[in-house]
């Protein structure tokens, strides 16, 4: 639904949300206090990746799958799609700091 209204802002929260329950139903107390830790620093490079529309659709599909998984409790699916959902998140972080530079030369 985030997506689909268009709100980049609203989209990062609800991706934000989707993630922090994932964190809390790992129970594990010092995994979310590390990622509590660095939630400002993940917010700025969440809230730069979700701003390129391009990326929607393979972010909700990611997401499906991860949840679906966990659903069924299929931890192979879940922990392979929760690293490629990473590795292309860090790609396209990247791809974004490397396009900054270039406008600040």
């Amino acid at each position: 639904n985030a997506i689909h209204k268009g709100n980049a802002m609203n989209i990062a929260e609800t991706d934000e949300a989707f993630h922090d329950v994932i964190y809390l139903g790992t129970g594990n107390d010092k995994l979310v206090q590390i990622l509590n830790n660095l939630r400002e620093q993940m917010y700025r490079y969440r809230f730069e990746y979700i701003k390129d529309s391009s990326q929607h659709e393979r972010i909700v599909e990611e997401h499906k799958v991860i949840y679906e998984s966990i659903v069924k409790k299929d931890k192979e699916t879940a922990s392979h799609m929760a690293k490629v959902h990473i590795d292309n998140q860090k790609k396209a972080i990247i791809r974004q700091i490397r396009l900054e530079r270039e406008k600040n030369k």
